[in-house]
């Protein structure tokens, strides 16, 4: 929901100090060719929720748009048709213990894959379904897997194993057809978060980077071919990154940019590293508003927009008395 009351603290007389937390998220969308304050100015929305609602993706042809939403009391996927702003529901979990997330939409507009939690594994397993855009030939595509991202040509879906391998400590990238056969080794550097490019001459990705002091770093690297030899792109400091979300670049129709949300001093903003040359860019400045982006961004195919789930919260120190007597 909106609000939640954290870190409560109890005295003798029953009375009660916590933190109470507002959140509301909207899509929204953003330009992409003015100065940041302008692209937010100029910024248009999209959802006007009472809850909760994240991580967009459109459509190849821009006309519709998936999102996480947990209108009906349970997070599920749902599809706005953006002229119309008309929207439907295409999975219906009710379990409690299932939680959904991140929808990707393929780009030849055919199938849409997403995440739930294996409750079997107590929450910690993830697995990726793959469902049609009416809803349909809804099924688990991937039994176990994280950071899902489609290939250029929709044939492949690309994936980090969930479990580091023994012997290294790193985690392997993988892919898995469409067409069936067994999961495919991409690269074994302990890379997250892929990007192919979109004529698939390339592979974007984030290679997390454990300090001494126990922080996370990053590196933005490209690989050509995509189990050849890799460069360095950029590198991020751990303090740039959401801490709730991760990292997961999400590369333009064209393959010339990468978009990707990082905090600043006050909130998270979404800059886009060019390809070429991995230099950061920022493409929204929100002042002094607090705000979150929530994880996964998408672009327009024509790469003059960015969509994202924008957040904005405050807290306060609330005491209630009475409730414990």
């Amino acid at each position: 929901g909106e609000t939640s009351d954290e870190g409560p603290d109890v005295d003798q007389s029953g009375r009660i100090v916590l933190s109470r937390k507002r959140m509301e998220f909207d899509i929204w969308k953003f330009p992409t060719s003015s100065d940041p304050v302008a692209n937010v100015r100029q910024a248009v929305r999209f959802t006007h929720q009472t809850g909760q609602v994240q991580t967009p993706s459109l459509s190849p042809d821009d006309r519709e748009m998936v999102y996480l939403s947990d209108n009906g009391g349970h997070g599920n996927i749902w599809i706005q048709q953006l002229a119309k702003n008309e929207t439907r529901q295409i999975t219906f979990e009710k379990d409690p213990n299932v939680v959904i997330g991140t929808p990707v939409w393929s780009p030849d507009g055919k199938l849409i894959a997403f995440a739930s939690n294996e409750p079997s594994a107590n929450g910690r397993g993830i697995r990726y379904w793959i469902v049609r855009p009416d809803g349909s030939d809804l099924h688990i595509f991937l039994s176990l897997g994280t950071w899902a991202a489609w290939s250029g040509d929709s044939k492949w879906l690309y994936y980090c194993e969930s479990s580091p391998v023994q012997e290294t400590g790193s985690r392997r990238l993988m892919k898995v057809s469409l067409d069936g056969g067994p999961p495919v080794a991409v690269r074994s550097d302990n890379a997250r978060g892929p990007a192919e490019a979109p004529d698939g001459s390339a592979l974007y990705y984030v290679v997390p980077l454990l300090n001494l002091n126990g922080s996370m770093d990053y590196e933005l690297r490209v690989a050509q071919p995509e189990d050849g030899p890799s460069k360095i792109l950029a590198r991020i400091s751990g303090e740039r990154v959401p801490l709730w979300q991760g990292l997961h670049p999400v590369i333009s129709k064209d393959g010339k940019r990468l978009a990707l949300p990082l905090d600043d001093s006050l909130g998270t903003n979404i800059w886009a590293a060019p390809t070429a040359d991995g230099k950061l860019t920022q493409l929204t400045d929100f002042g002094q508003k607090r705000t979150f982006i929530a994880r996964r961004i998408t672009w327009s195919s024509d790469g003059k927009w960015v969509f994202a789930a924008v957040g904005k919260g405050d807290a306060d120190i609330v005491l209630i008395d009475g409730i414990l007597r």
